[in-house]
């Protein structure tokens, strides 16, 4: 596998954690603040307001790289626990860190936040306990609930963790081909069964049953790739994303009325996840290009730090909204504009941070690890970890 498909996968990411931050922004964004106030509305931000896409675009690039990086290392049991330990240290430490600034932050909310408590920015207010704490530390809040408490984005974390726990199972299965991609699609099969027979496993939040085509359909067009020798040029792959881009938008604003009766295609969630997999897809599948510039640098590092933007840009959300208040930055585009420059700015120094002293030193620990258990030395590829 070449180094260039895999900087697309990370360009990807990127976009992805983008369309997340335009969505919270305009959330937090919309309502009225105070006397003379508007809600806040700009419509290109609008068109971009695909913060579901961008976590189905998640869920899709997670299986992808994951199998891209681990297909030919998860043999046996050996190497399961190995890959689990892996992906614990790659989200957990990282993860747990935001939490505790997030509750230091609700104290500082809670004392300066006047607004009204039914906006969308005011979950920060909601009351929580010391089990709360320790539900969302082991990463079992969707099962047991509540949901939305510290950090309204901390629901895909533990839907993700289960995936991996599934994940091996289809790795070892993959040394032939159709046997791992039947077992993907019976896994996906069975989540939806689930799904649509809530009575089967009582669950606080069901997205873990609903997302799973994602992840594992990620999975599917990764294994797919060196049995597909065709390759689309960059250009065509490109519009055809910006395609899948405007789609969702389409759908997402009811310009695409969906049907009321089709089962899976009448719900627009899941028409998300499935662009998603053709997002992925066509980044995966054009050919590599030289492609070096500023902006490809920079998207680069920003889909690197992806997963920490994820983790703090709400905090910056509730700052934003904080100093709307505090300094009536009243009106349409002032308070949009301020609210979407402190989130967009402020995460992506605090992931970072976040990135060079807790993502990668627990990435370097987990792969030390696994390698010295393995007893041979590790390949030097680093695109598809970066971005898993």
């Amino acid at each position: 596998m070449k180094k260039q498909y895999f900087e697309q996968l990370t360009w990807l990411r990127g976009i992805a954690a983008f369309f997340v931050i335009v969505s919270h922004t305009m959330r937090s964004a919309e309502v009225v603040y105070g006397p003379g106030d508007v809600g806040g509305r700009f419509l290109p931000m609008n068109l971009l307001d695909l913060g579901t896409f961008g976590v189905c675009l998640f869920f899709v690039l997670s299986g992808c790289t994951l199998y891209l990086s681990n297909a030919s290392r998860v043999n046996n049991l050996g190497d399961v626990g190995r890959f689990y330990v892996k992906r614990f240290l790659r989200i957990w430490p990282a993860f747990a860190v935001s939490l505790f600034l997030y509750i230091v932050f609700i104290e500082v909310f809670a004392a300066f936040y006047t607004g009204n408590k039914e906006y969308w920015i005011a979950h920060f207010l909601t009351p929580y306990t010391t089990g709360d704490v320790l539900r969302y530390l082991l990463l079992v809040s969707d099962y047991t609930g509540p949901k939305n408490i510290f950090n309204a984005a901390y629901w895909s974390l533990p839907i993700e963790f289960r995936y991996y726990l599934l994940l091996p199972i289809v790795l070892m299965l993959m040394r032939r081909k159709v046997v791992g991609i039947g077992a993907s699609l019976f896994i996906i099969g069975l989540l939806y069964f689930v799904l649509h027979h809530p009575g089967l496993i009582a669950m606080d939040r069901y997205e873990f049953f609903q997302l799973g085509f994602t992840f594992f359909g990620g999975v599917i067009i990764a294994a797919l790739f060196d049995e597909v020798r065709w390759r689309m040029r960059f250009s065509l792959g490109f519009v055809l994303f910006l395609v899948c881009v405007a789609l969702v938008a389409a759908i997402r604003l009811d310009y695409i009325a969906l049907p009321q009766e089709m089962f899976f295609f009448s719900d627009k969630t899941n028409c998300y996840g499935l662009i998603a997999i053709v997002a992925t897809a066509l980044a995966l599948y054009v050919k590599p290009i030289a492609i070096k510039s500023w902006m490809t640098d920079y998207l680069y590092k920003y889909g690197v730090i992806s997963y920490s933007i994820y983790l703090f840009h709400l905090l910056f959300a509730g700052i934003a909204v904080l100093l709307v208040m505090r300094f009536h930055i009243y009106g349409n585009y002032p308070k949009l504009v301020f609210i979407f420059a402190l989130i967009f700015v402020g995460s992506y120094f605090a992931a970072t941070i976040s990135y060079r002293f807790f993502e990668a030193p627990f990435i370097a620990l987990g792969r030390k690890y696994v390698y010295s258990r393995r007893k041979v030395r590790a390949p030097t590829e680093i695109n598809v970890k970066s971005t898993s």
